[in-house]
């Protein structure tokens, strides 16, 4: 990411999905002068590993926040 919209933010997080650990990072870039936030997440299980990034515009990114949450809990649930 850093090698496509040069300068970002990001901090270390983690977050859990029912019984799920994930860890990874939230982000924060320019893209044609609008901020983006970007959340990559990380798990593993006994036959994969799964990398899932979701973003959007900050100012929408609270609104499609529950919709990217349900996506990864029911990707999860697929361990």
């Amino acid at each position: 990411m850093r090698g496509e919209y040069g300068e970002l933010e990001f901090e270390a997080t983690e977050e859990k999905f029912g019984a799920l650990k994930t860890t990874g990072y939230d982000v924060n870039f320019f893209c044609l002068d609008v901020l983006v936030a970007a959340h990559v997440r990380a798990w593993t299980s006994d036959r994969y590993v799964c990398v899932v990034m979701y973003q959007a515009e900050d100012r929408e990114f609270d609104k499609l926040a529950r919709v990217f949450q349900a996506i990864t809990a029911t990707l999860s649930e697929g361990r």
